[in-house]
């Protein structure tokens, strides 16, 4: 199963947003039940307009929505995408994405045609979770069986643990291995 950016109504409350009409789509990409990915796409109509928002809008965000989200890893990793129809140039591309205020900022330019829901959310899979990217399996001519995971690797991608930096969490990742390495060390001495 490929995993992949979702759209779904993010609360942001902003009268600022609001008011200019902006075109907002939101996306989300879950990671645990707890911590995903936000993503925050914003349709402006050409560079002029871009260079005169794109501060204001990026802190509409970051009061209205990122100071809103409960765990670190779901603040951390919050994306926000200008879609411009028209080129914007590199030196304006650059200095958007390379601020560092609040949230990671793309600027994706030189639409030339409106794009639907589906059609960005494929361009933010591949664009953040590089969805296109393919790998080969590497296989050797003895191996005829498919590479399989072990118990304890199976356990780690099934386990709901909150990957931010809360002490509680920190607490229940240190609790989950030290559990782990007793049930492996049992595990290893009764087969001795």
């Amino acid at each position: 199963m490929i995993s992949s950016f979702v759209p779904e109504n993010l609360e942001i409350n902003s009268e600022f947003l609001n008011s200019n009409h902006f075109d907002l789509y939101n996306f989300v990409y879950s990671i645990t039940s707890k911590s995903r990915l936000s993503c925050i796409c914003i349709k402006l109509n050409e560079e002029a307009t871009l260079v005169e928002h794109w501060e204001r809008i990026t802190n509409e965000i970051a009061i209205e929505f990122i100071s809103n989200l409960n765990d670190s890893f779901s603040k951390w990793n919050c994306y926000l995408i200008f879609i411009c129809p028209r080129a914007v140039s590199k030196e304006i591309k650059y200095k958007i994405e390379n601020d560092k205020f609040a949230i990671r900022k793309i600027v994706i330019d030189d639409i030339k045609k409106q794009l639907t829901e589906d059609e960005i959310s494929k361009l933010l899979n591949e664009r953040i979770l590089s969805s296109n990217i393919r790998l080969a399996q590497k296989m050797t001519s003895n191996s005829k069986d498919n590479v399989s995971l072990s118990d304890v690797a199976n356990r780690i991608l099934n386990v709901d643990i909150p990957l931010d930096a809360s002490d509680n969490s920190i607490e229940q990742r240190k609790s989950w291995i030290g559990e782990e390495i007793e049930r492996i060390r049992i595990n290893e001495n009764q087969t001795s």
